[in-house]
């Protein structure tokens, strides 16, 4: 029986990973749910949305980021910060522009929030979600910093009569087994000289590079349909709910050779709001969350390593209610009514 309080509400949602940074950056914002990433997976400030509450898949935190190319991590310290795309604006402004947003992520990252609010106009803090400038500048708020955020690249950066933005491609540093990526927006303003954080935006996973073999994954109910069991490491998923309930993949490890009824026997029972207390032998990220309707992608930062993956649901039969409540409290999660599929990566 999923407990009453599981799904109690959050004023964000998720539409891609989730787990913490999946809490933060699994959600998107400017659309309309009824749920806040994963957390998904979820320090979901970076995927706020203060009109639709989201069904707590784990405990909140803030989620930093890190960003990762295929094969090199650089910290936000330093490293390549040349862009993929295009670059419009001057040279000077877009400069300015990449350095405020480096400076943010390093004072997030050292638990600086001085530092950060000095950052940041007022607009942008209450888009951002983090806390006010007065809590910010009066401690550390519960959360912050908390997860790791390392540059990886600029994807693109545009400046026009004092006005900004920097697109980035982000992972969290939480999850172990498997890392999505993530793409995000932050708006700058130029005020009295000096640039300034002025928004934030969630874009969701970026699309698959070319030749990248993706599995996809099907929602209904009560199953994920995969339209294939075997797949290389270096994978993406497609992620397509065309069910009439939203769901999630909680994406766990298993020991070789495991079955889906003796995973399913093993898993069913875990705690899916917290992902503690998982059996011996297992590994889980909480990845994705979808409402009916919606298909994201989900590319991965690294490989996942060969072995046997389990894609679990924890959410309560019958859906949420408009607060991102269970509408029948003694609704049994969807992994107890078979929503569970194996994936063996090679």
């Amino acid at each position: 029986m999923v407990d009453k309080g599981f799904f109690g509400a959050f004023d964000h949602q998720v539409i891609g990973a989730t787990g913490s940074i999946t809490e933060k950056l699994h959600l998107k914002k400017g659309i309309d749910y009824p749920l806040r990433i994963l957390k998904i997976c979820t320090p979901q400030h970076l995927f706020s949305s203060k009109d639709q509450p989201m069904p707590k898949l784990r405990k909140p935190g803030y989620i930093c980021v890190a960003l990762l190319t295929t094969l090199v991590l650089t910290s936000c310290a330093g490293g390549d910060d040349s862009t993929e795309e295009s670059t419009a604006g001057s040279g000077d402004e877009s400069a300015a522009v990449q350095d405020v947003v480096r400076r943010s992520i390093e004072a997030e990252n050292a638990k600086d929030t001085a530092a950060f609010a000095a950052l940041w106009t007022d607009n942008g803090l209450e888009e951002y979600d983090v806390g006010s400038r007065e809590e910010l500048e009066s401690g550390v708020p519960e959360g912050f910093g908390q997860e790791t955020l390392n540059v990886v690249e600029f994807v693109q950066i545009d400046t026009d009569g004092g006005e900004g933005s920097a697109t980035l491609d982000v992972v969290g540093d939480q999850n172990t087994i498997a890392k999505p990526v993530f793409r995000i927006r932050y708006d700058a303003v130029e005020s009295d000289g000096q640039w300034l954080m002025d928004g934030f935006e969630f874009l969701g996973s970026p699309p698959p590079a070319e030749g990248t073999p993706v599995v996809n994954i099907e929602a209904v109910e009560y199953a994920f349909n995969l339209d294939k069991t075997e797949a290389p490491g270096d994978l993406a998923f497609r992620f397509a709910n065309t069910g009439e309930e939203p769901h999630e993949i909680s994406f766990f490890k298993g020991p070789d050779g495991t079955d889906v009824a003796t995973a399913q026997s093993d898993l069913e029972d875990v705690d899916g709001e917290e992902l503690e207390d998982i059996p011996t032998g297992y590994q889980v990220d909480h990845i994705a969350f979808a409402m009916p309707g919606d298909e994201v992608d989900l590319t991965f930062a690294e490989p996942l390593a060969p072995g046997d993956y389990f894609l679990v649901c924890y959410l309560p039969a019958g859906g949420l209610g408009d607060e991102g409540e269970s509408v029948d409290p003694d609704a049994e999660p969807h992994v107890k009514l078979g929503m569970i599929s194996k994936l063996t990566v090679q």
